[in-house]
């Protein structure tokens, strides 16, 4: 009988992990490695700020069901086809058992400016308190996917 913490990882879940950690700026990102910034409590009215909003308002409901009618409609055929959805239901899941939510504080702005189409939204988790932040990136043109 196999231990379960010697379970083989999926590649595939190896790449959506780190897709995932991308899209959501790798949620506890330290301040030494960022570049100068500044934060506002008021969030832009942008496609790329709009997407953050969403993906951390998934995580906070933890709706499954939600969660999968998101990915197939608002990421892009690319990124989907990263991994199963079955991995995409599992990561918005873990981050959900990880935080039991976050609360938005703001949008950062960096210097020198970051693309259009970047948004980083800072959050805080409300189980460990830390600060985190969801970046995302989505295309230039409507529908504007992740």
């Amino acid at each position: 009988m196999r231990d379960s913490r010697s379970l083989p990882v999926s590649l595939g879940r190896v790449v959506l992990l780190l897709s995932v950690a991308a899209m959501l700026a790798a949620f506890s990102v330290s301040a030494q490695q960022a570049p100068p910034f500044k934060d506002d409590p008021k969030i832009p009215d942008t496609p790329a700020c709009k997407r953050a909003l969403e993906i951390v308002d998934l995580v906070n409901k933890g709706d499954t069901a939600a969660v999968r009618a998101y990915v197939m409609q608002n990421l892009t055929p690319e990124f989907r086809a990263m991994a199963p959805l079955a991995d995409f239901l599992s990561t918005f899941a873990d981050y959900r058992l990880n935080s039991q939510g976050y609360d938005i504080r703001g949008a950062r702005a960096y210097d020198p400016p970051r693309p259009a189409t970047n948004a980083t939204i800072i959050v805080r988790n409300r189980l460990t308190e830390a600060w985190e932040a969801a970046v995302v990136d989505v295309e230039e043109a409507a529908p504007y996917r992740i």
